[in-house]
């Protein structure tokens, strides 16, 4: 029950490069905050939260009265945690629930406080294992964890339920301009997002997912469950995707508007940070890509089951994608009226 002014509810560090901070068998609830709700860390080195159980804690930015909606405190708020410019973040043996965020990250938000990647320090990395990350909520950009510019994710053994991004944007993860994401034996089960990626929302130069269950997630508009981006801001000597030993169940794109979407989808992000302005893109021209460029996803052993879909394909790919799919089933997936078939390829390269 603590209160801050500004950043971090309970826990606070700053300007501390070669700090290491330990939260052990702690329970750190009902604590409130602008950014960062139990705890804020900036500029400084390693955070290791083990044991213990981060819940009610908010981080509740400013209020635009005039809007109707928050306004961030800074770039991403955290309901629980928020992290920047830290260089190693670990989270085991815990839970995280019931955390609120104004904007970005209603459980965890850590990122780089650089504009672009190659001004960031590309050594940060976070880890997640044997920890439930349920019944969190943030305004946008991530119901659970929201992440920018960081060098690795891993998520082992995670369970991510009942998360929520209430308007748009990633209703578990929301991971953006990562070089390497890791994910293995988590469960993803009934997030919602209202627009933008029902449950996991990745930009990553490598990718992979492995023996995970994707299940009861909804999308309120605009389509995708798990959606895995390729931006020009990322760099271009891996971009590589894959999908092994996974189950899609039961998922859902609730959207009635021409813009619906698949369960996993893979396309280029055009309004990147290079190129902000998508319609100016547009009169441009898309941008182009050789050979060694081109994102590249396998898709191998895994069950898409029972998932339901608007106007696009179970598996959607868009631009410059190349995917491979290995000994996959496709089983009782319903597509809406006019919609495409259970693999849609839109303007692909191959």
């Amino acid at each position: 029950n603590n209160e801050a002014g500004l950043r971090g509810g309970c826990v606070a560090f700053a300007d501390a490069p070669l700090a290491v901070v330990t939260i052990t068998d702690a329970v750190l609830a009902n604590n409130t905050a602008l950014a960062g709700g139990a705890v804020a860390c900036r500029e400084a080195g390693e955070l290791h939260i083990e044991r213990s159980l981060c819940a009610h804690n908010v981080a509740n930015g400013t209020y635009d009265k005039d809007k109707d909606k928050p306004i961030r405190f800074q770039k991403h708020d955290g309901g629980c945690c928020c992290l920047l410019n830290c260089r190693l973040v670990t989270m085991t043996d815990s839970t995280c629930a019931s955390n609120r965020a104004s904007w970005g990250g209603g459980c965890i938000s850590h990122s780089t406080a650089q504009e672009t990647p190659e001004k960031a320090d590309r050594t940060a990395t976070s880890v997640v294992q044997n920890t439930y990350i349920v019944d969190n909520v943030a305004f946008a950009d991530a119901g659970g964890v929201w992440s920018r510019i960081l060098a690795a994710w891993m998520i082992d053994n995670v369970t991510c339920s009942r998360n929520e991004a209430t308007t748009i944007d990633g209703g578990c993860l929301n991971l953006y301009l990562v070089q390497n994401v890791n994910i293995s034996a988590s469960t993803f089960d009934s997030n919602y997002a209202g627009d933008d990626t029902g449950c996991v929302r990745i930009a990553a130069e490598s990718f992979t997912m492995v023996n995970s269950v994707v299940s009861n997630n909804r999308v309120g508009r605009n389509g995708g469950i798990v959606d895995i981006y390729y931006s020009e801001d990322l760099n271009v000597s891996k971009n590589e995707y894959t999908i092994r030993g996974c189950t899609f169940e039961n998922n859902t794109d609730e959207s009635t508007e021409a813009l619906g979407g698949a369960v996993l989808r893979l396309y280029l992000l055009y309004n990147s940070i290079k190129n902000p302005d998508y319609s100016a893109l547009i009169g441009a021209g898309l941008p182009t890509f050789n050979s060694g460029q081109l994102p590249v996803a396998t898709v191998l052993e895994s069950l898409f089951s029972d998932n339901r879909a608007t106007t696009r394909a179970v598996l959607w790919l868009q631009g410059a994608a190349r995917v491979s799919v290995i000994r996959c089933a496709f089983v009782d997936n319903v597509l809406r009226e006019g919609a495409s078939g259970t693999i849609m390829a839109q303007d692909p390269v191959s």
